[in-house]
């Protein structure tokens, strides 16, 4: 058996396993698989994995997991080529990261839902400062939709299953040896839009379990609920004070909370004390969440490099809460991982492999003797 190691431009949009099961069965039926392919176990083997061996099967693995949304460098083991796999899980990865600064998400980027509409919006000055406490050596929360374990489950199964978590999940030691903002738009000069969907209450509670909402942001949130009451009483008795009020509010970003979430069964509650409790519980927003989406913020790219097992949803999600507003990520591209570089020659690009030339092209990186027919 031979191999080695080689990187192809993952397309945003398809999962780590997605990509390398394509590649796994185009390779399976080309010319190049009799290199790929483990011996055959002998007879007298008890290894239960080598007895699971196939004759057309072929050796593969990638050396680092990239999310859906995100695009660029996936390292593929071929062959002998999965043994240095492991090697890759101590380099630094680049990336470039895009994100947009109004609101954050359940899941810390574009897939996800909303949870908290920012009540300041940052100035481009304010965000490249505020990238000054993520440089160097950080502890890191992971975000609650992540495939970390505990206990023998990924985080994101404990939140698509509303199931609580069995423990603290504890912040990680992390590198960030570059952090910089390369590029920046303000509202209307980029193509980005916020989510249309609000999180429900039980997947607000869900996050701030695991990264607890701030007193002083629940404290806040409290007189602002409370400014709106005597605000209702000085209506009554000031028409002029109404209408600058509500002006005001209305050019005010608003702000999304738990408090501001409330069940069909509460607000009926309200209406009538006498109404059965055993109903089952709707969840609904009020009418303020209803009707309006955020306002779409500025788009910031980040460049980094950091260490494995770095989350750059987490730093986006952390930066925006430093700077006192909110952000979630919508584009990420690894530009480099270890010595394979997006661009460069030893990377494919994923089309490759569904066009003529890809089998010449990966046999010559790999020096493979296509003429050989034993492999």
């Amino acid at each position: 058996m031979k191999g080695g190691l080689v990187a192809i431009n993952k397309p945003s949009g398809k999962s780590s396993a997605q990509c390398l099961n394509e590649i796994k069965a185009i390779i399976s039926r080309s010319e190049l698989a009799k290199f790929f392919q483990p011996d055959p176990p002998h007879p007298n083997d008890k290894n239960s994995k080598r007895k699971k061996w196939k004759r057309n099967d072929i050796k593969i693995g990638h050396g680092g997991t990239l999310d859906p949304l995100a695009s660029g460098v996936l390292v593929v083991g071929l062959g002998i080529g999965t043994k240095q796999l492991p090697t890759l899980l101590s380099c630094v990865k680049t990336y470039k990261a895009t994100c947009l600064f109004g609101c954050s998400t359940n899941t810390y980027d574009s897939s996800g839902k909303i949870i908290r509409v920012a009540t300041k919006i940052p100035s481009k000055e304010e965000i490249a400062d505020g990238l000054a406490a993520f440089r160097g050596d950080i502890l890191q929360l992971p975000p609650l939709y992540s495939a970390l374990h505990i206990q023998g489950k990924r985080l994101y199964e404990y939140a698509r299953e509303g199931l609580p978590l069995p423990e603290n999940v504890k912040p990680r030691p992390m590198r960030c040896d570059h952090l910089e903002l390369i590029d920046f738009h303000e509202k209307g000069q980029h193509n980005y839009n916020d989510p249309d969907t609000f999180a429900s209450k039980e997947e607000i509670e869900s996050e701030e379990l695991l990264r607890p909402v701030p007193d002083s942001e629940k404290k806040k949130a409290e007189n602002d609920s409370d400014g709106a009451v005597n605000h209702d009483s000085v209506q009554d008795n000031n028409e002029n004070s109404q209408q600058k009020s509500s002006n005001e509010e209305a050019s005010a970003v608003k702000s999304t909370s738990v408090e501001s979430i409330r069940t069909t069964e509460e607000k009926e509650g309200q209406e009538n004390k006498n109404e059965p409790k055993n109903r089952k519980r709707k969840l609904e927003v009020t009418d303020l969440e209803r009707g309006s989406r955020p306002a779409i913020g500025p788009s910031a790219v980040l460049d980094m490099s950091v260490s494995s097992g770095f989350y750059v949803r987490s730093v986006i999600h952390d930066l925006a809460h430093h700077i006192g507003s909110e952000a979630h990520m919508v584009d990420l591209i690894r530009t480099q991982q270890g010595d394979f570089v997006l661009g460069s020659d030893a990377c494919f690009e994923f089309e490759e492999f569904h066009s003529a030339g890809w089998e010449q092209k990966l046999a010559s990186l790999l020096k493979l003797d296509l003429e050989n027919k034993e492999g």
